[in-house]
């Protein structure tokens, strides 16, 4: 059982080394928007991590945060949610990588960015209004990513509306 473990703290330290360096690189080209497939392989990292057990993100969370990948990944996203006339793979991405990531790191990821939280929780919450406006060519992804960033921040409020302050 050990052995699982050793190997599962192994696997999550390559993940978050991964995003740290993937990351890193994309932050400081500022010049272009990150080629796709690069973006796909942080959403694929964050979703390997928010699939972790319940009881493994809690006790690893703290560490996560930590680590210099979840402040460069508002960062990124910051930038492609703000950028004008983006094409749609980076817009569907840019909300799954923000699922993924808020699940995987709670509260804690915007705890120290509160104007990012506010831009995304208002982009979410349109997003879902487009989403929902066609109901024949529903994008189940996008819903469930929109869906949970939703309850991602309604659960904010309610667990810690302290750090949040009255806006």
């Amino acid at each position: 059982m050990e052995e699982e473990g050793y190997s599962n703290d192994w696997f999550l330290d390559d993940i978050n080394s991964s995003l740290n360096t993937i990351l890193a690189m994309i932050k400081t080209d500022t010049q272009q928007l990150p080629q796709l497939d690069l973006l796909g392989q942080i959403r694929q990292c964050l979703e390997c991590l928010a699939c972790s057990s319940p009881e493994e993100m809690a006790s690893q969370r703290a560490r996560f945060v930590s680590l210099s990948w979840p402040a460069d990944l508002r960062v990124v996203l910051q930038r492609l949610f703000r950028t004008f006339g983006i094409p749609e793979e980076y817009v569907r991405l840019s909300y799954e990588m923000s699922n993924f990531a808020s699940q995987c790191l709670g509260n804690d990821w915007l705890r120290s960015d509160l104007k990012f939280l506010k831009l995304l929780a208002s982009l979410s919450s349109g997003r879902l209004r487009v989403i929902l406006d066609e109901p024949d060519k529903v994008d189940i992804d996008q819903l469930i990513a929109c869906l949970h960033l939703q309850e991602f921040f309604i659960g904010c409020v309610e667990d810690d509306a302290d750090w949040l302050g009255d806006d």
